[in-house]
Protein backbone atom coordinates (compact mmCIF):
# COMPACT_ATOMS: atom_id res chain seq x y z
CA UNK A 1 0.00 0.00 0.00
CA UNK A 2 1.25 3.46 -0.70
CA UNK A 3 1.99 5.29 2.09
CA UNK A 4 0.03 8.50 1.26
CA UNK A 5 -2.78 5.90 0.79
CA UNK A 6 -2.72 4.93 3.99
CA UNK A 7 -2.98 8.02 5.47
CA UNK A 8 -5.91 9.08 3.33
CA UNK A 9 -7.85 5.82 4.63
CA UNK A 10 -6.65 6.11 7.98
CA UNK A 11 -5.28 3.27 8.41
CA UNK A 12 -2.81 3.78 11.07
CA UNK A 13 -3.83 4.45 14.73
CA UNK A 14 -0.52 4.55 17.15
CA UNK A 15 2.65 3.49 15.80
CA UNK A 16 2.00 -0.34 15.31
CA UNK A 17 4.27 0.08 11.73
CA UNK A 18 6.87 1.78 10.20
CA UNK A 19 4.43 3.95 8.12
CA UNK A 20 2.15 4.36 11.43
CA UNK A 21 6.00 5.98 12.26
CA UNK A 22 6.37 7.80 9.40
CA UNK A 23 3.15 9.44 9.30
CA UNK A 24 3.02 10.16 13.03
CA UNK A 25 6.48 11.67 12.93
CA UNK A 26 6.59 13.86 9.76
CA UNK A 27 5.92 17.84 9.93
CA UNK A 28 3.08 18.90 9.03
CA UNK A 29 3.94 20.83 6.54
CA UNK A 30 7.47 19.10 5.07
CA UNK A 31 9.47 20.15 2.44
CA UNK A 32 8.89 17.51 -0.85
CA UNK A 33 9.73 17.35 -4.46
CA UNK A 34 10.09 15.42 -7.51
CA UNK A 35 14.08 16.15 -7.43
CA UNK A 36 16.63 16.56 -4.51
CA UNK A 37 15.79 19.83 -4.69
CA UNK A 38 13.06 19.86 -2.05
CA UNK A 39 11.84 22.96 -3.75
CA UNK A 40 8.04 22.66 -2.15
CA UNK A 41 5.80 22.95 0.49
CA UNK A 42 2.63 20.66 0.98
CA UNK A 43 0.81 19.38 3.89
CA UNK A 44 2.05 15.66 5.00
CA UNK A 45 -0.65 13.71 2.49
CA UNK A 46 0.14 15.61 -0.32
CA UNK A 47 3.53 15.70 0.42
CA UNK A 48 4.23 11.44 1.43
CA UNK A 49 3.45 11.59 -2.72
CA UNK A 50 6.20 13.03 -4.13
CA UNK A 51 9.88 10.74 -4.18
CA UNK A 52 11.39 13.04 -1.73
CA UNK A 53 10.87 14.26 1.22
CA UNK A 54 11.52 15.90 4.28
CA UNK A 55 11.28 13.03 6.56
CA UNK A 56 10.85 14.87 10.44
CA UNK A 57 11.00 18.51 11.79
CA UNK A 58 13.84 20.51 12.67
CA UNK A 59 13.83 20.82 16.20
CA UNK A 60 13.10 16.75 16.98
CA UNK A 61 14.56 13.38 14.95
CA UNK A 62 13.28 10.59 15.13
CA UNK A 63 15.03 8.28 12.48
CA UNK A 64 18.86 7.72 11.49
CA UNK A 65 19.18 8.11 7.55
CA UNK A 66 22.28 6.78 5.92
CA UNK A 67 22.87 7.73 2.52
CA UNK A 68 24.73 4.73 0.91
CA UNK A 69 26.29 5.75 -2.54
CA UNK A 70 27.14 2.19 -3.32
CA UNK A 71 25.35 -0.72 -4.86
CA UNK A 72 25.19 -3.28 -1.04
CA UNK A 73 22.08 -2.20 0.94
CA UNK A 74 22.83 -5.51 3.03
CA UNK A 75 26.40 -3.91 4.29
CA UNK A 76 25.51 -3.36 7.90
CA UNK A 77 25.50 -7.12 8.03
CA UNK A 78 29.06 -7.06 6.74
CA UNK A 79 29.50 -4.02 9.27
CA UNK A 80 28.15 -6.02 12.09
CA UNK A 81 25.72 -3.71 13.02
CA UNK A 82 22.23 -4.15 13.58
CA UNK A 83 19.52 -4.29 11.16
CA UNK A 84 17.77 -1.13 9.44
CA UNK A 85 14.02 -0.31 9.82
CA UNK A 86 13.87 0.63 6.18
CA UNK A 87 16.08 -0.07 3.33
CA UNK A 88 14.87 2.21 0.57
CA UNK A 89 17.26 1.68 -2.41
CA UNK A 90 17.21 2.92 -6.46
CA UNK A 91 15.70 0.00 -8.56
CA UNK A 92 18.43 1.08 -11.61
CA UNK A 93 21.66 1.69 -9.61
CA UNK A 94 21.50 -0.06 -6.14
CA UNK A 95 22.01 2.83 -3.99
CA UNK A 96 20.00 3.40 -1.04
CA UNK A 97 19.01 4.69 2.32
CA UNK A 98 18.88 3.13 5.32
CA UNK A 99 16.41 4.33 8.09
CA UNK A 100 16.95 3.12 12.05
CA UNK A 101 13.97 4.13 14.27
CA UNK A 102 15.02 5.49 17.16
CA UNK A 103 13.96 6.95 20.42
CA UNK A 104 12.99 10.51 19.67
CA UNK A 105 15.80 13.39 20.44
CA UNK A 106 14.87 16.67 20.48
CA UNK A 107 17.26 19.19 18.37
CA UNK A 108 15.79 22.73 19.79
CA UNK A 109 17.72 25.21 21.20
CA UNK A 110 16.76 23.90 24.49
CA UNK A 111 17.89 20.43 23.91
CA UNK A 112 20.73 19.27 25.95
CA UNK A 113 23.92 19.20 23.77
CA UNK A 114 25.32 16.66 25.27
CA UNK A 115 22.63 14.66 23.84
CA UNK A 116 22.84 15.84 20.48
CA UNK A 117 26.62 15.65 20.43
CA UNK A 118 26.26 11.52 21.52
CA UNK A 119 23.95 11.40 18.57
CA UNK A 120 25.66 12.82 16.11
CA UNK A 121 28.82 10.63 16.90
CA UNK A 122 26.80 7.21 16.98
CA UNK A 123 25.94 8.17 13.27
CA UNK A 124 29.29 9.48 12.20
CA UNK A 125 30.79 5.89 13.61
CA UNK A 126 27.24 4.15 12.04
CA UNK A 127 28.58 6.56 8.62
CA UNK A 128 31.82 4.99 8.90
CA UNK A 129 31.07 1.27 8.70
CA UNK A 130 28.27 1.34 6.61
CA UNK A 131 30.46 3.92 4.15
CA UNK A 132 27.90 6.40 4.04
CA UNK A 133 28.01 9.65 2.38
CA UNK A 134 29.34 11.49 5.46
CA UNK A 135 28.60 15.19 4.04
CA UNK A 136 24.54 13.86 4.09
CA UNK A 137 22.62 15.96 6.10
CA UNK A 138 19.19 13.53 6.56
CA UNK A 139 16.90 16.74 5.55
CA UNK A 140 15.69 15.14 2.41
CA UNK A 141 15.41 11.23 1.81
CA UNK A 142 14.02 8.83 -0.78
CA UNK A 143 10.11 8.52 0.31
CA UNK A 144 10.03 5.07 1.64
CA UNK A 145 6.89 3.28 -0.47
CA UNK A 146 7.29 5.30 -3.03
CA UNK A 147 6.40 3.76 -6.57
CA UNK A 148 9.82 5.16 -7.61
CA UNK A 149 11.88 3.10 -4.73
CA UNK A 150 12.35 -0.56 -3.93
CA UNK A 151 11.17 -0.79 -0.23
CA UNK A 152 12.04 -3.33 2.20
CA UNK A 153 10.56 -3.53 5.64
CA UNK A 154 12.73 -5.76 7.96
CA UNK A 155 11.39 -4.74 11.45
CA UNK A 156 9.31 -2.39 13.48
CA UNK A 157 11.53 -2.22 16.38
CA UNK A 158 12.78 1.52 17.88
CA UNK A 159 16.65 1.68 19.17
CA UNK A 160 17.98 3.44 21.93
CA UNK A 161 21.33 5.53 21.30
CA UNK A 162 23.12 3.36 23.69
CA UNK A 163 21.95 0.08 21.46
CA UNK A 164 23.48 1.37 18.43
CA UNK A 165 26.62 3.37 19.87
CA UNK A 166 27.75 -0.63 21.68
CA UNK A 167 28.29 -1.93 18.43
CA UNK A 168 30.56 1.22 17.44
CA UNK A 169 32.38 1.90 20.44
CA UNK A 170 35.86 2.19 18.97
CA UNK A 171 34.73 4.32 15.72
CA UNK A 172 33.07 6.79 18.43
CA UNK A 173 36.50 6.76 20.67
CA UNK A 174 38.62 7.99 17.79
CA UNK A 175 35.75 10.44 16.95
CA UNK A 176 35.88 11.97 20.02
CA UNK A 177 39.55 12.20 20.12
CA UNK A 178 39.94 13.80 16.73
CA UNK A 179 36.97 16.87 18.15
CA UNK A 180 38.89 17.51 20.91
CA UNK A 181 42.52 17.70 19.27
CA UNK A 182 40.44 20.13 16.36
CA UNK A 183 42.21 23.66 16.69
CA UNK A 184 41.08 27.07 15.22
CA UNK A 185 44.12 29.67 14.54
CA UNK A 186 43.91 33.29 14.22
CA UNK A 187 42.69 34.74 10.78
CA UNK A 188 43.72 37.49 7.98
CA UNK A 189 41.41 38.56 6.27
CA UNK A 190 43.66 39.66 3.27
CA UNK A 191 44.56 35.95 2.48
CA UNK A 192 41.42 35.28 1.78
CA UNK A 193 39.73 34.81 -1.56
CA UNK A 194 36.29 34.83 -0.86
CA UNK A 195 33.77 36.68 1.68
CA UNK A 196 32.29 33.68 2.84
CA UNK A 197 34.97 31.52 4.46
CA UNK A 198 36.76 34.52 5.88
CA UNK A 199 33.43 35.48 7.94
CA UNK A 200 33.07 32.13 8.64
CA UNK A 201 36.60 31.69 10.21
CA UNK A 202 36.38 35.18 11.56
CA UNK A 203 32.62 34.80 13.39
CA UNK A 204 33.82 31.00 14.45
CA UNK A 205 36.95 31.96 16.40
CA UNK A 206 34.81 34.50 18.39
CA UNK A 207 32.17 32.02 18.73
CA UNK A 208 34.97 29.68 20.27
CA UNK A 209 36.04 32.34 22.79
CA UNK A 210 32.93 33.15 24.43
CA UNK A 211 30.84 30.10 24.16
CA UNK A 212 31.74 28.20 27.40
CA UNK A 213 30.33 31.05 29.60
CA UNK A 214 27.12 31.32 28.22
CA UNK A 215 27.11 27.65 28.09
CA UNK A 216 27.64 27.79 31.60
CA UNK A 217 24.17 30.36 32.36
CA UNK A 218 22.04 27.94 29.81
CA UNK A 219 22.34 31.58 28.04
CA UNK A 220 21.61 29.86 24.07
CA UNK A 221 19.70 33.13 23.10
CA UNK A 222 22.15 35.53 24.81
CA UNK A 223 24.68 33.58 22.92
CA UNK A 224 22.97 33.47 19.44
CA UNK A 225 22.64 37.10 19.81
CA UNK A 226 25.73 37.92 20.50
CA UNK A 227 27.52 36.25 17.57
CA UNK A 228 25.30 37.36 15.22
CA UNK A 229 25.57 41.05 15.87
CA UNK A 230 29.36 40.50 15.99
CA UNK A 231 29.00 38.89 12.62
CA UNK A 232 26.58 41.77 11.35
CA UNK A 233 29.74 44.18 12.67
CA UNK A 234 32.78 42.11 10.63
CA UNK A 235 30.24 41.89 7.61
CA UNK A 236 30.73 46.20 7.02
CA UNK A 237 34.51 45.61 6.71
CA UNK A 238 34.99 43.94 3.45
CA UNK A 239 34.28 46.87 1.32
CA UNK A 240 37.40 48.58 3.56
CA UNK A 241 39.41 45.38 2.50
CA UNK A 242 39.12 45.71 -0.72
CA UNK A 243 35.79 43.68 -1.78
CA UNK A 244 32.90 45.24 -3.90
CA UNK A 245 30.53 45.14 -1.71
CA UNK A 246 29.61 43.38 1.99
CA UNK A 247 27.48 39.85 2.00
CA UNK A 248 23.98 40.14 1.51
CA UNK A 249 22.43 40.02 5.56
CA UNK A 250 20.34 36.54 4.83
CA UNK A 251 24.25 35.19 3.91
CA UNK A 252 25.43 36.22 7.45
CA UNK A 253 22.22 34.80 9.41
CA UNK A 254 22.57 31.45 7.70
CA UNK A 255 26.76 31.92 8.75
CA UNK A 256 25.62 32.49 12.04
CA UNK A 257 23.01 30.03 12.45
CA UNK A 258 25.63 27.13 11.20
CA UNK A 259 28.18 28.29 13.51
CA UNK A 260 26.15 28.71 16.81
CA UNK A 261 24.41 25.66 16.49
CA UNK A 262 27.51 23.49 16.38
CA UNK A 263 29.75 25.96 18.82
CA UNK A 264 26.80 25.20 21.33
CA UNK A 265 26.03 21.36 20.94
CA UNK A 266 29.91 20.44 19.66
CA UNK A 267 33.06 22.74 20.92
CA UNK A 268 35.19 21.18 23.90
CA UNK A 269 38.09 23.46 23.17
CA UNK A 270 40.24 20.95 24.80
CA UNK A 271 44.00 22.12 24.21
CA UNK A 272 46.88 20.38 26.18
CA UNK A 273 49.74 21.70 23.57
CA UNK A 274 51.50 24.60 24.75
CA UNK A 275 52.66 27.26 22.16
CA UNK A 276 53.95 30.44 24.76
CA UNK A 277 57.54 29.38 24.66
CA UNK A 278 58.50 32.18 22.01
CA UNK A 279 55.71 34.89 22.80
CA UNK A 280 54.52 35.05 19.82
CA UNK A 281 51.08 36.95 18.98
CA UNK A 282 47.85 34.99 19.13
CA UNK A 283 46.92 36.90 15.76
CA UNK A 284 50.30 34.77 14.22
CA UNK A 285 47.94 31.62 11.85
CA UNK A 286 48.87 28.43 13.76
CA UNK A 287 51.50 27.53 10.26
CA UNK A 288 53.05 30.35 10.51
CA UNK A 289 53.94 30.14 14.50
CA UNK A 290 54.75 26.54 13.73
CA UNK A 291 57.20 27.57 11.01
CA UNK A 292 59.13 29.85 13.46
CA UNK A 293 59.02 27.86 16.25
CA UNK A 294 60.83 24.93 13.71
CA UNK A 295 63.76 27.65 13.30
CA UNK A 296 64.09 28.74 16.98
CA UNK A 297 64.14 25.11 17.72
CA UNK A 298 67.05 24.33 15.31
CA UNK A 299 68.91 27.51 15.94
CA UNK A 300 68.70 26.68 19.99
CA UNK A 301 69.62 23.07 18.83
CA UNK A 302 72.75 24.62 16.92
CA UNK A 303 74.04 27.00 19.70
CA UNK A 304 74.02 24.31 22.09
CA UNK A 305 76.11 22.04 19.93
CA UNK A 306 79.01 24.44 19.49
CA UNK A 307 78.90 25.93 23.14
CA UNK A 308 79.56 21.69 23.84
CA UNK A 309 81.89 21.59 21.25
CA UNK A 310 83.77 24.84 22.28
CA UNK A 311 84.29 23.52 25.78
CA UNK A 312 85.30 20.17 24.94
CA UNK A 313 88.36 21.79 22.81
CA UNK A 314 89.26 23.88 26.13
CA UNK A 315 89.24 20.91 27.64
CA UNK A 316 91.41 18.91 25.20
CA UNK A 317 94.17 21.04 25.47
CA UNK A 318 94.01 22.22 29.10
CA UNK A 319 95.32 18.31 29.18
CA UNK A 320 97.75 18.88 26.65
CA UNK A 321 96.03 16.72 23.73
CA UNK A 322 95.48 17.18 20.18
CA UNK A 323 92.25 18.62 19.26
CA UNK A 324 91.02 16.02 16.56
CA UNK A 325 87.16 15.61 15.53
CA UNK A 326 87.16 12.09 16.38
CA UNK A 327 88.45 12.76 19.99
CA UNK A 328 85.79 15.58 20.21
CA UNK A 329 83.31 13.16 18.85
CA UNK A 330 83.99 10.42 21.16
CA UNK A 331 83.99 12.40 24.20
CA UNK A 332 80.49 14.10 23.65
CA UNK A 333 78.99 10.86 22.05
CA UNK A 334 77.83 12.65 18.74
CA UNK A 335 79.10 12.10 15.19
CA UNK A 336 82.15 13.06 13.69
CA UNK A 337 80.15 14.76 10.59
CA UNK A 338 78.71 17.06 13.11
CA UNK A 339 82.11 17.85 15.00
CA UNK A 340 83.10 18.31 11.35
CA UNK A 341 80.26 20.91 10.34
CA UNK A 342 80.84 22.84 13.85
CA UNK A 343 84.96 22.95 14.15
CA UNK A 344 85.75 26.16 11.77
CA UNK A 345 83.52 28.07 13.78
CA UNK A 346 84.49 26.67 16.93
CA UNK A 347 88.45 26.98 16.22
CA UNK A 348 87.60 30.37 15.08
CA UNK A 349 86.07 31.68 18.03
CA UNK A 350 88.94 30.02 20.26
CA UNK A 351 91.82 31.86 18.38
CA UNK A 352 90.13 34.73 19.25
CA UNK A 353 91.12 34.95 22.39
CA UNK A 354 94.30 36.91 23.01
CA UNK A 355 96.32 38.90 25.96
CA UNK A 356 97.18 42.70 25.86
CA UNK A 357 100.58 41.59 27.35
CA UNK A 358 100.87 39.51 23.54
CA UNK A 359 99.26 42.21 21.30
CA UNK A 360 101.16 45.22 22.81
CA UNK A 361 105.15 45.85 23.38
CA UNK A 362 105.00 47.15 27.21
CA UNK A 363 109.38 47.53 27.02
CA UNK A 364 110.84 46.94 30.36
CA UNK A 365 107.67 48.03 31.64
CA UNK A 366 107.29 45.99 35.40
CA UNK A 367 103.86 44.30 35.62
CA UNK A 368 102.16 43.87 38.93
CA UNK A 369 100.03 40.35 38.94
CA UNK A 370 96.11 41.03 39.55
CA UNK A 371 93.23 38.87 38.80
CA UNK A 372 92.43 38.22 35.43
CA UNK A 373 89.25 40.60 33.64
CA UNK A 374 87.87 39.28 30.74
CA UNK A 375 86.59 42.16 28.40
CA UNK A 376 84.66 41.11 25.96
CA UNK A 377 83.79 43.64 22.53
CA UNK A 378 80.45 42.82 20.44
CA UNK A 379 80.54 43.53 16.80
CA UNK A 380 78.19 46.53 17.74
CA UNK A 381 80.84 48.78 17.56
CA UNK A 382 81.39 51.03 14.97
CA UNK A 383 84.62 51.41 15.40
CA UNK A 384 87.50 48.55 16.47
CA UNK A 385 90.33 50.49 16.43
CA UNK A 386 88.63 53.93 19.10
CA UNK A 387 87.89 51.02 21.64
CA UNK A 388 91.27 49.32 21.45
CA UNK A 389 93.15 52.87 21.79
CA UNK A 390 90.88 53.26 24.90
CA UNK A 391 91.76 50.54 26.23
CA UNK A 392 95.76 50.83 25.76
CA UNK A 393 95.35 54.98 26.86
CA UNK A 394 94.07 53.03 30.21
CA UNK A 395 98.13 51.33 30.44
CA UNK A 396 100.00 54.52 28.78
CA UNK A 397 99.75 52.78 26.04
CA UNK A 398 99.05 55.05 22.53
CA UNK A 399 99.95 52.54 20.10
CA UNK A 400 96.55 52.14 17.57
CA UNK A 401 95.23 48.50 16.51
CA UNK A 402 92.86 48.08 14.14
CA UNK A 403 90.55 44.68 14.19
CA UNK A 404 88.46 43.35 12.16
CA UNK A 405 85.02 43.58 12.85
CA UNK A 406 84.00 39.90 12.84
CA UNK A 407 82.90 38.03 15.83
CA UNK A 408 83.63 38.57 19.69
CA UNK A 409 87.33 39.21 20.82
CA UNK A 410 88.08 39.02 24.57
CA UNK A 411 91.28 40.92 26.19
CA UNK A 412 92.49 39.38 28.69
CA UNK A 413 93.86 42.44 30.72
CA UNK A 414 97.69 42.25 32.95
CA UNK A 415 97.87 45.49 33.82
CA UNK A 416 97.42 47.21 37.45
CA UNK A 417 95.76 50.28 36.58
CA UNK A 418 96.25 51.58 40.15
CA UNK A 419 100.22 51.65 39.45
CA UNK A 420 100.50 53.86 36.13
Amino acid sequence: MDISTAYEEGVFAGERSNIDRLLSRAPYYPRCSWDKTASKSRPTELAFKMPYIQIQPTAEQSWLVFDLDHNNPFIWQDANLPPPNLIVSNRNNGHAHLYYAISKVCKSEKADPKIIRYKENVYKAMAQRLKADPCYTGFISKTPFHSWWRTSELHTQQYNLGDLAASVTSEISQIIARDNTSSSKAVNPKTYAYRNPCLFDVVRNFAYSIVRAERAQENYSGFYKEVESYALEQNTKFVGLGWESNLPESEVHHTVKSIVNWTWNRYTGNRDCNRGVMNLESVIPLKAKQRLAARYSARTKSEKTLRRIKMTIQNIRQKGDKVTCTLIAKTLGISRQTVSKYMPEAEHAQSNIVSLHTLFHLGKRKLKKVNLGVHQISSSFKSWSFFAESVCDSVNCHKRVNFSSGGFYSFVCLFDHDST
